[in-house]
């Protein structure tokens, strides 16, 4: 990814989780989703297979993993990002659970 998470705040950017949710603005919204993931999943972390270049954007592809905190039963969430990049910073991040929507986003349809 061009930059952290952090640098939407910096941007005055937004972060939708995911197309059907709402869309989050600025650092403290931001750094709640975080802390929401790490209260579900403590160690949660995301493994990347691919990161394309899309223009002014960067879709990245991978999977969510981590241990579930209530029942220590293994996680992994396929994600994808497609993050907008303007001027050097991030102004918008969409969070896709089917990387062929992100892709189809990007403009790159598989």
């Amino acid at each position: 990814m061009p930059r952290s998470s952090s640098s939407i705040q910096r941007s005055n950017g937004s972060w939708p989780r995911h197309p059907d949710a709402r869309t989050l603005r600025g650092h403290a919204a931001l750094s709640e989703y975080q802390r929401e993931w790490r209260e579900t999943v403590p160690n949660v972390r995301v493994e990347y297979d691919r990161i394309l270049d899309a223009g002014d954007s960067v879709v990245a592809v991978g999977t969510a993993r981590g241990t579930g905190s209530g029942s220590g039963a293994d996680v992994a969430v396929p994600i994808a990002f497609v993050v907008t990049v303007h001027h050097g910073l991030i102004t918008r991040v969409q969070e896709y659970l089917d990387s062929a929507q992100a892709l189809k986003a990007a403009g790159l349809e598989q």
